[in-house]
């Protein structure tokens, strides 16, 4: 066959090197055991930032400790749903805030997410964005679907097999994603440069977030969370 006709718009090159390069990933850090952040440091640290009585969680991640919940009011905790696997925390957040904005706007509504979650149903930012819905999503970064890879480790160790696959397909690294990036990229506020990896960063984040968000911004704070799987090189 003849040979191909070259396009008459041919593709201009590719620079060999740009002024502006794109922003780097984030990337997991080695936090010591009294720096590190976990579940219930970070719950704690959100009640330190605001008063209970202020305060309404419209989500919880799926690894979230009960005991550590503080309710003062009838809506310090807004429930489950049961499909925290699906994605449905972020929109269930959006519309939640919405019901508090107009009905108890003295709370600060706030909604703790697990990334995967949070990836699953960010989109919704926009439209918190768009109508000046005030919320503060705090997602709870464990660079997986955690709560699958946890049950297949607890499965391979009871039918005696290696943990080390348990991260196939649920890990979400490699590259790392900038949450941050794609929540300002709905319009969202971003309070820190990164995502807060050392415990004495949170509360300074925390307490410029919930600045924004009352005066009706809508501001994503993403946050590292280690768990003990980590301890054994496993995944988060």
């Amino acid at each position: 066959p003849p040979p191909p006709t070259p396009s008459p718009h041919p593709l201009p090159p590719l620079p060999s090197n740009t002024t502006n390069p794109l922003p780097h990933s984030p990337t997991t850090t080695h936090a010591t055991a009294t720096t590190r952040i976990t579940i219930t440091t970070l719950t704690q640290t959100l009640y330190a930032t605001i008063p209970p009585s202020h305060l309404s969680l419209l989500r919880l991640p799926l690894g979230f400790h009960g005991p550590d919940l503080i309710t003062t009011h009838p809506l310090s905790h807004l429930g489950q749903d049961g499909g925290a696997g699906t994605g449905s925390g972020p929109g269930n957040a959006v519309g939640a805030a919405v019901a508090l904005k107009h009905a108890h706007p003295h709370l600060i509504p706030v909604a703790v997410l697990g990334d995967g979650d949070f990836l699953m149903g960010c989109s919704a930012l926009w439209t918190a964005v768009h109508h000046k819905i005030p919320l503060l999503v705090v997602v709870a970064n464990n660079e997986g679907y955690y709560n699958d890879e946890r049950h297949q480790r607890d499965v391979a160790r009871e039918r005696g097999r290696d943990v080390g696959n348990a991260g196939v397909g649920t890990r979400i690294r490699e590259p790392v994603v900038d949450l941050m990036g794609v929540a300002v990229a709905f319009g969202a506020t971003r309070v820190v440069q990164g995502r807060v990896e050392q415990l004495g960063e949170l509360r300074g984040a925390l307490e410029r977030a919930v600045g924004v968000v009352r005066e009706g911004g809508v501001v994503v704070v993403d946050v590292l969370v280690w768990n003990e799987d980590m301890e054994e090189g496993g995944g988060m």
